[in-house]
C-alpha cells in the first residue's frame, strides 16, 4: 500500500513540475480499438503529444489487460474544436483457465476534439488499422491471423492544466 501511495504522489509531483513547461496534461477514460481502452493520460506540447491507456482486470480465474500508446499531431487549435492526427498501438491480453489470447492492434486516423466545458473534452476517433491475433491453448497454439479494417474510438478527458506562456 505504501508503494502505491508513493507512486501516485510521485506521479502528481512530476506532473506539477512538468506543468511549468509549455505542456498540457489530461486524465480521463478512453476506448479505441487502435490505441487501447481504460484510464488515459495524455501530454501535449505545442502540436505534438502522446497518450497512454491502461485497463487491467484480474480475478481468481482470468486476467485481462489492455495497454495502448498513441502519438498525435494537432492540425488545428480553436477554442471549441480541434482536429488531430493520431497513430496508435494497442496490446490486448485475455488469459483464463479455458483460453489465452494475445492481440496486437495498430491504426491511424483523424480525431475530432470538442471542448464540452472549460477543461472537459470529448473526442471521436476514426481511422484504419490492422490486427495480429495469436491464439493458443484451445485454438491451435501459434496460429496467427492478420486482418485490416476501419476502426474508431471515443475519449472523455479532463485537462489538468493549460499551457503556460513561453
Amino acid at each position: 500500500m505504501k508503494k502505491i501511495l508513493f507512486t501516485i504522489i510521485s506521479f502528481f509531483i512530476i506532473l506539477s513540475v512538468n506543468a511549468q513547461v509549455n505542456k498540457e496534461h489530461y486524465l480521463g477514460l478512453s476506448g479505441s480499438v487502435y490505441s487501447g481502452y481504460g484510464f488515459a493520460y495524455r501530454q501535449m506540447q505545442d502540436k505534438i503529444g502522446f497518450q497512454v491507456n491502461l485497463a487491467p482486470y484480474v480475478s481468481s480465474n482470468s486476467q485481462i489487460i489492455s495497454a495502448g500508446i498513441s502519438v498525435m499531431y494537432k492540425l488545428s487549435d480553436y477554442e471549441k474544436t480541434n482536429l488531430l492526427l493520431t497513430a496508435g498501438n494497442h496490446f490486448f491480453m485475455n488469459n483464463s483457465e479455458d483460453n489465452s489470447r494475445f492481440t496486437y492492434l495498430y491504426g491511424f486516423g483523424p480525431c475530432l476534439q470538442y471542448n464540452l466545458s472549460g477543461n472537459l473534452f470529448f473526442e471521436l476517433m476514426l481511422g484504419y488499422g490492422g490486427r495480429y491475433k495469436i491464439n493458443d491453448k484451445n485454438n491451435n497454439y501459434g496460429e496467427s491471423r492478420w486482418s485490416f479494417s476501419y476502426t474508431g474510438g471515443a475519449s472523455i478527458l479532463y485537462r489538468i492544466n493549460k499551457k503556460t506562456a513561453k
